[in-house]
């Protein structure tokens, strides 16, 4: 194999790199086309809109995207993110704040290209480029000397088919996880209603006022401040966000033993619902700590909150909409068995995203490997 010294990337593209149409997005109805902004690429590259729009301009159909044609944002906090057109998604119209390149196929695979654009040495480029006064960004003359090793065209078609087999395995784990995820809501939706039984329950339930069945801890001992947080440490810190642990701490001083039961973790800003059954410290204001009352499970009521959350009205305080809550409420047999039930699949899934997140690792070594020269494929051998 043999990789050239690094030369402009104009040099292999068709024409100069192009920006976008400039005009706003509408909803998207027949007979216009869908719009991608730089929000609609997702970190993989892909086209991902939440939801999709479309761009009603009479200069739409100028700024389609075509087979082999990969567009870069050049500004804000995207600054960089790349996609690379794929027909599944259908007409897209590029906006303004994207740049278009179209790679010259006899000598650049763009599917290559979409690689090198997802490397390190390219993140460390636009964050050595980007900076600048105010807001990121890049400009089409700057991605134009973007420097890039080209090898030889088979070198290329061989490293993009490789890492396009391991892409696919990605893709496969992701619709299988959603497929899961969808699974686990409907039986969320079902079992903790009381619409679908569990074998061998038939007793009727009740729905009790929050005050009955739960009751708030005083947390304000075991609280450590955000600025506390590390990366490593003896005790793990739990706050009202999304993750299941946000940080460390070495203040043991601080430690909450939720006992053999667990308990619930609840975002008074965020209305997140976590059940935690490790010890650990509690994260900034905010985070509060929820038991069952004894005959009652803690797990069964943390997917119960899960199934039907708190609405978020911005960053205030939602407890006072919790005590509101009327919870449904089986004997505690019955309760034990649905969390049992639920737990289960739960780690189904959590198996299935610490695969792809392994997954995902390796494509990110493989493709630091070929990319760079330190691996090499045998050519004419499968991949």
């Amino acid at each position: 194999m043999t990789t050239t010294a690094p030369h402009s990337l104009g040099r292999f593209l068709k024409r100069p790199p192009r920006y976008g149409l400039n005009a706003a997005a509408v909803t998207l109805t027949p007979g216009i086309s869908a719009y991608i902004r730089i929000t609609d690429i997702d970190a993989y590259g892909r086209f991902s809109p939440s939801p999709k729009v479309g761009v009603d301009h009479p200069s739409a159909l100028q700024y389609l995207l075509q087979d082999d044609e990969l567009v870069v944002a050049r500004t804000g906090a995207s600054v960089g993110k790349s996609y690379l057109y794929d027909r599944r998604d259908g007409e897209l119209v590029y906006a303004g704040f994207l740049i278009n390149i179209a790679p010259d196929p006899d000598v650049l695979n763009p599917k290559f290209l979409a690689l090198v654009l997802q490397s390190r040495h390219y993140w460390d480029w636009i964050a050595r480029t980007s900076v600048r006064s105010g807001q990121p960004g890049i400009n089409g003359r700057e991605l134009a000397a973007f420097p890039i090793s080209v090898p030889a065209i088979d070198v290329q078609d061989s490293i993009a088919g490789a890492v396009s087999d391991i892409e696919g395995l990605i893709t496969t784990l992701e619709r299988l996880i959603t497929k899961k995820q969808d699974i686990k809501t409907g039986m969320m939706r079902q079992l903790l209603t009381g619409k679908t039984r569990l074998p061998g329950f038939t007793e009727e339930w009740t729905w009790r006022p929050f005050p009955e069945v739960m009751f708030r801890l005083n947390a304000k001992k075991h609280q450590v401040p955000a600025s506390s947080y590390n990366s490593v440490g003896r005790l793990p810190v739990v706050d009202q966000g999304q993750k299941s642990i946000i940080g460390y701490t070495d203040q043991m001083s601080t430690a909450f033993d939720p006992g053999s039961e667990g308990v619930i973790v609840f975002g008074d800003h965020t209305c997140i619902t976590k059940f935690v059954d490790f010890e650990f410290a509690v994260g900034a204001d905010g985070t509060q700590l929820l038991k069952a009352v004894p005959g009652n499970s803690t797990r069964f009521f943390a997917h119960a909150l899960q199934a039907n959350p708190v609405a978020s009205t911005g960053y205030n305080r939602h407890f006072k909409f919790l005590q509101e809550k009327l919870l449904p409420v089986p004997e505690l047999t019955e309760q034990n068995a649905i969390a049992d039930a639920l737990d289960d699949f739960g780690r189904e899934i959590a198996t299935l995203e610490s695969r792809l997140t392994k997954t995902r690792a390796v494509k990110s070594g493989m493709m630091q490997q070929l990319l760079t020269g330190r691996t090499r494929l045998a050519l004419g051998a499968p991949a």
